[in-house]
C-alpha cells in the first residue's frame, strides 16, 4: 500500500470518525470540566494560533483548512508516541489539534486514559460505540473539548487499536 493511499485511509477513517461522535457530543453538555478551558493545546501548539506561527513546519491536506505537522516539536504525549498531527485553522487561527498515535493495546489505552485523567480530571462524558470505533471519551469545558477517540483493535496493528486525541473550542467542533 502506497503512502499516499494510507493518508487517505487515515483520513476517511477520521471523517467517519467525527460523523459517528458529533451526535454524542450534543449529550455531553451536562457536565464540564473547567480544567480544559484552561489547556489551550499540546507541546507547544496553541488553540488561536496564527497561521504564520506554524506555516514553516506544515503542509497542505486535501482538506480546505487542514495541515499535516512536518515539524519535530511534539513526539509523544500523555506517555505515547505520536504517529501524524493535523491542524486545522479557520481565518488564519488554529481551532483544532488531532494527534494521531502509534497503535496501543489495550493496557496502554488504560494507561494514557488514567494519565488525561490526572492531568484534567474524569472525563464528561464516554460512549462505546461499535463496528469501527470502540470507544469515545470526553473532556468538555465550557470552551475547549478533547476528545479521546479508540478505534477497534485491528490485525494489521497486531491486534493493537488506532488512538487519536482531537482538541478544539466545543463550539467549532460541534458545528462540524
Amino acid at each position: 500500500m502506497t503512502k499516499k493511499s494510507s493518508n487517505l485511509k487515515m483520513k476517511n477513517i477520521l471523517l467517519i470518525i467525527i460523523l459517528i461522535t458529533s451526535p454524542i457530543l450534543l449529550k455531553t453538555y451536562s457536565q464540564t470540566n473547567l480544567k480544559i478551558d484552561k489547556q489551550y493545546g499540546f507541546c507547544n501548539f496553541k488553540l488561536n494560533d496564527s497561521f504564520e506561527t506554524w506555516q514553516n513546519e506544515i503542509i497542505k491536506d486535501k482538506n480546505p483548512d487542514r495541515y499535516s505537522y512536518i515539524g519535530a516539536n511534539c513526539n509523544s504525549i500523555y506517555g505515547c508516541d505520536i504517529s501524524k498531527i493535523f491542524l486545522d485553522f479557520k481565518d488564519d487561527k488554529l481551532i483544532s489539534i488531532t494527534i494521531f498515535l502509534i497503535p496501543l493495546n489495550s493496557n496502554e489505552i488504560i494507561n494514557l486514559e488514567k494519565n488525561i485523567n490526572n492531568n484534567l480530571g474524569s472525563s464528561s462524558d464516554s460512549e462505546y460505540i461499535g463496528a469501527i470505533q470502540e470507544k469515545s471519551t470526553f473532556w468538555k469545558g465550557d470552551k475547549n473539548i478533547l476528545i479521546l477517540d479508540v478505534l477497534n483493535p485491528s490485525k494489521k496493528f497486531e491486534n493493537k487499536s488506532m488512538v487519536y486525541l482531537m482538541f478544539s473550542f466545543t463550539k467549532f467542533f460541534l458545528i462540524l
